[in-house]
């Protein structure tokens, strides 16, 4: 039996339906994240990507570019970034900021910050055979996980955006109405690559953050270890300064 025929009838054109309107959101992210218009080359909107530090030198020369991720993360496995107009928001996550360009306009997009596509994936989710050893067993984060790539896989999303589910404990970095981004590569054979993305490129170091995050134990937030401010770092000017840093090649110092 296919993937397919286990689907309920109708929910499958549900689903295409909801991608077909998140074509509309993501070329509003793409309006609002794109790069300092450079002459011979085309204007590209810009992902962040946070990394650890032990890191950083890799990304001031020729690169491999952006990572995989392929731990149980929100919508499987993907390169997880946000666009440059939100700078900081997973800088949580690692101190030196990436920035790199890519282009979507091919990209197939589900849109998850909306209640409607939520209940839709709900509804998807419910009907796969593995629902139950999802829910009930020990072995949640394995089939879900699964789930997760194997709905991306179906429906060819090339991106999922989401709201953030972790935030840094002051909330001087992550905003509850970001979004972020889980971007999908693809094998010939139609399934989830790994190791190195082919959808961004000109991977640069951009940006260094001041500020150290620990995990807090049992709950899903970060918290700061340094505060020297006791102040957010964001402003108004901060999405330009890291943007005209990648455009001229230097290096944007963000203080705790």
């Amino acid at each position: 039996m296919t993937a397919a025929a286990l689907l309920p009838p109708g929910l499958r054109d549900r689903v295409e339906a909801a991608i077909d309107s998140s074509a509309l959101a993501l070329g509003q992210f793409v309006r609002n994240n794109l790069e300092v218009r450079t002459f011979g080359r085309p204007q590209l909107p810009l992902a962040v990507k946070w990394v650890a530090s032990e890191y950083a030198h890799d990304y001031m020369s020729v690169n491999n570019g952006l990572y995989i991720g392929s731990n149980n993360y929100t919508w499987g496995q993907g390169v997880y970034v946000t666009g440059i107009s939100e700078p900081i928001s997973t800088a949580m996550y690692g101190r030196a900021g990436v920035v790199a360009r890519f282009d979507p306009s091919a990209w197939r997009c589900f849109d998850a910050r909306t209640m409607t596509n939520q209940r839709i994936y709900l509804r998807w989710l419910k009907a796969q055979p593995n629902y139950s050893e999802a829910l009930l067993t020990v072995h949640s984060g394995h089939w879900l996980q699964i789930l997760r790539n194997h709905f991306r896989e179906q429906f060819k999303i090339d991106v999922v955006l989401f709201r953030p589910d972790e935030y840094d404990t002051p909330g001087w970095y992550t905003d509850p109405q970001h979004t972020w981004l889980a971007v999908s590569d693809w094998t010939p054979f139609g399934t989830l690559a790994e190791k190195w993305s082919q959808r961004f490129v000109d991977a640069r170091l951009a940006a260094v953050a001041e500020e150290d995050f620990r995990a807090d134990p049992g709950v899903l937030t970060r918290s700061p270890n340094l505060t020297l401010s006791a102040a957010s770092p964001h402003h108004g000017g901060l999405a330009t300064a890291v943007k005209m840093a990648y455009s001229n090649g230097t290096v944007l110092r963000i203080p705790s």
